[in-house]
């Protein structure tokens, strides 16, 4: 869409006054002297120092709830630590964890970047160290080319999508100690490859000692965990994805993408490769599908996903790669765009199914409208998804709309949270669901810029 050189930035209003071939009309004028005005001083040192002022401020609720940043703006990098709540995490399999995690960001003068995320945690009860260091690197800000690496060892669930009163249960839970490399590139505009390579090492928490505190709390029933042969697992997963004319703005150091009117293709193979290093998995599961986010102006904005997918290779297929549907929760509402939320269980599809998410956001076009009602500051969303598995002789299809109200955390500007009250129904050919009422609370990730 554009494309701007170094020595643009580096030109006083001199120049473009000599270049430019038609002058400015007073109204212009005015709006480039505003625009200019606030440019710098959004760019000054006195406010980007009084920002880092605040950020680093340490108060009481930064340390007890929301944790704490410290950032330096001139050198373009930040540490991010932990609340004093957060280091102990009292329900957890296996007993009582002190918890120690914090996350270092930089920036460089080329838009390259450099992240690590370090997050561990001690057992008292079976007396085990847990955890995760990752790192993330961004080489290349014109191709999208980063790569990254991840060690750890934790407890995972074996049903990592179910809901959550059968994702607590113990007989969900083993523990896997890994390492994963990754890789991005974009092979040209509007086309990525990325693959990631996982070494996984499978054990059993039979062996653990556990409390039953979690049980009587959530009313969980009391089923031990799975006793299975240990074993070893190599995976390979290659994703392609590619947006028809993918508009951008070609910056002096970087590529800032600007999104396309046509909907993004992608294809994904993952593959459990048999030998290496005493690997004991093979299969092979392909993945096809188109997502899409289109911009409706003040109508708001529509998001949608449909996708097939299949395993074509089972030679060897152990629970935990298997490809699970998710049921909805009683009560909770969770993210539309992967998840059914009146789906009456949890089951594997093996052969080929076929699924498709939308939602759509109306940002206050509705309600706005009604007299009293825009002081409020709600916001209306609507959607709904559709599921056929054929090896189930299942036919899903589900409506939903609701009401959201995006609240601000008072003693942390950066920190939102978003409250919805949903409606939703749902048909199907093998179960009678009726009109359910639920309730969401998701938070904002800042770093990844999206919601939870």
């Amino acid at each position: 869409m554009s494309r701007t050189d170094q020595q643009a930035y580096e030109k006083d209003s001199t120049f473009w006054e000599e270049v430019r071939g038609e002058p400015l009309s007073v109204q212009q004028r005015g709006y480039q002297l505003y625009q200019d005005s606030v440019q710098r001083i959004r760019q000054s040192e006195t406010y980007l120092d009084f920002v880092d002022r605040a950020l680093n401020r340490i108060t009481w609720p930064k340390v007890l709830v929301f944790g704490q940043i410290f950032n330096n703006h001139r050198k373009e990098r930040s540490w991010i630590l932990p609340p004093i709540t957060a280091l102990v995490q009292p329900i957890s399999f296996g007993g009582t964890r002190l918890r120690l995690n914090g996350a270092y960001r930089k920036t460089f003068s080329d838009r390259t970047n450099l992240n690590l995320e370090a997050d561990l945690s001690y057992g008292f009860r079976n007396q085990d160290v847990n955890g995760s260091v990752s790192l993330q690197r961004k080489y290349n800000p014109f191709r999208r080319g980063q790569f990254g690496v991840k060690t750890g060892r934790n407890c995972e669930f074996i049903y990592p999508g179910d809901a959550w009163v059968n994702v607590l249960k113990r007989s969900n839970i083993y523990l896997n100690s890994g390492l994963e490399m990754n890789h991005e590139i974009e092979l040209f505009n509007g086309l990525t490859l990325m693959n990631q390579v996982e070494l996984a090492w499978r054990r059993s928490v039979a062996d653990y000692k556990v409390s039953s505190n979690a049980d009587s709390i959530f009313g969980i029933p009391n089923e031990p965990a799975v006793d299975f042969t240990p074993y070893n697992a190599v995976y390979n997963e290659m994703k392609l994805f590619y947006t028809p004319k993918l508009c951008y703005l070609r910056e002096p150091r970087e590529k800032i993408y600007m999104g396309s009117k046509y909907p993004t293709f992608y294809a994904v193979w993952r593959k459990g490769v048999p030998g290496i290093m005493n690997s004991a998995i093979d299969f092979d599961y392909w993945e096809f599908g188109l997502l899409h986010t289109i911009q409706w102006g003040t109508a708001g904005n529509t998001s949608y996903t449909i996708k097939t997918g299949e395993f074509t290779n089972r030679r060897n297929l152990q629970i935990i790669d298997y490809r699970f549907m998710r049921r909805g929760d009683p009560l909770l509402f969770l993210n539309p765009q992967r998840i059914f939320q009146a789906l009456d269980s949890t089951f594997p599809v093996f052969n080929r199914y076929y699924q498709g998410n939308l939602l759509h956001e109306f940002n206050g076009s509705l309600i706005n409208k009604i007299l009293f009602l825009k002081k409020l500051s709600l916001q209306e969303v609507a959607g709904g998804g559709f599921l056929i598995a054929p090896e189930r002789d299942l036919k899903y299809a589900e409506l939903f709309a609701g009401i959201e109200r995006v609240f601000k955390w008072p003693f942390n500007p950066l920190a939102r949270i978003k409250l919805g009250v949903y409606v939703v129904g749902s048909v199907a050919n093998q179960f009678r669901n009726p009109v359910q009422l639920k309730v969401g609370l998701t938070s904002w990730d800042r770093f990844r810029n999206r919601w939870r």
